[in-house]
């Protein structure tokens, strides 16, 4: 549920949230512009929670970013021929 306030449409960290399955935290370090991330054009604090712009979370919801963290296939998990043949028993020099 957005609000309005200073001529525009803000929804809190809670509500971006449960809009993008993301975390408030992430939401929360993007509006302050903590840990790494830009901080949101228009966000602003209203005592403790932050207020985004509901532009800027639909235009998140319509181009989530890519990159991160990958998700493991499970390739590149084996262990080095070295380690391999050791833990088959066999001699390595």
């Amino acid at each position: 549920m957005s609000k309005k306030i200073r001529g525009g449409e803000y929804m809190t960290v809670a509500e971006a949230a449960a809009a993008t399955n993301r975390s408030e935290i992430m939401w929360r370090n993007r509006a302050a512009g903590r840990a790494g991330y830009a901080k949101i054009p228009g966000a602003f604090q209203a005592g403790r929670d932050w207020l985004i712009p509901v532009a800027y979370v639909e235009a998140y919801i319509a181009n989530p970013p890519t990159g991160g963290r990958p998700v493991s296939t499970g390739a590149g998990l084996k262990l080095s021929d070295r380690r391999h043949k050791r833990a088959q028993g066999a001699a390595v020099s």
